[in-house]
């Protein structure tokens, strides 16, 4: 039992003592009689006692758990950065993307007939597992109107890894991914 704890319960064994005079047991502790003076000092006591108690479980440290004690996130000694490439494609005529990795915007990317090439460079608090989604907008030679492309996943960053955007239609739909440039 601790100490904290001690102090509570004779704490509160004191001021029923002053409130009721005595005369009662508690399990296998009796309580006899007391007068005017003792019970007004039981009952001052056991305040005392019960803030004692109360204030030292406040202030005393959560007690570890068992067994060898080990931080689960590692820690590292600075951010890392990555850089994610595009270019125009066969028949496009401008695209942009947005780059969302872990939830978080994290940049836009424009190419056009002027500008063929865009490299984002992505910054991330540690080498690790990200989720990603892509967002992308493109106009086709023979196209009227927009194209529209999206596209989820995993990746696997460390410190100067290249990613590169890859996309491809299916019926309606232009998928678009995020794939480690291997040269």
């Amino acid at each position: 039992m601790s100490v904290a704890v001690l102090a509570f319960v004779l704490g509160g064994v004191l001021l029923l003592t002053g409130i009721l005079g005595g005369g009662f047991e508690v399990k296998e502790l009796k309580i006899p009689k007391v007068g005017g003076g003792a019970r007004v000092l039981s009952a001052a006591t056991g305040i005392v006692f019960i803030v004692v108690g109360v204030v030292t479980a406040d202030a005393r440290p959560d007690p570890a758990p068992p067994g060898p004690q080990v931080d689960p996130s590692p820690t590292y000694a600075s951010p890392i950065t990555f850089t994610v490439e595009d270019q125009l494609g066969d028949r496009q005529i401008s695209e942009k993307v947005e780059v969302i990795i872990d939830g978080q915007l994290k940049g836009t990317m424009s190419v056009n007939r002027d500008y063929r090439d865009a490299v984002l460079t992505v910054t991330v608090p540690h080498p690790g597992r990200y989720s990603y989604t892509i967002r992308a907008v493109a106009y086709f030679e023979g196209l009227d109107d927009e194209y529209v492309g999206t596209g989820q996943g995993m990746i696997n960053v460390t410190a100067g890894k290249k990613f590169e955007l890859e996309a491809g239609i299916s019926g309606n739909t232009w998928l678009v991914s995020l794939t480690e440039k291997t040269s």
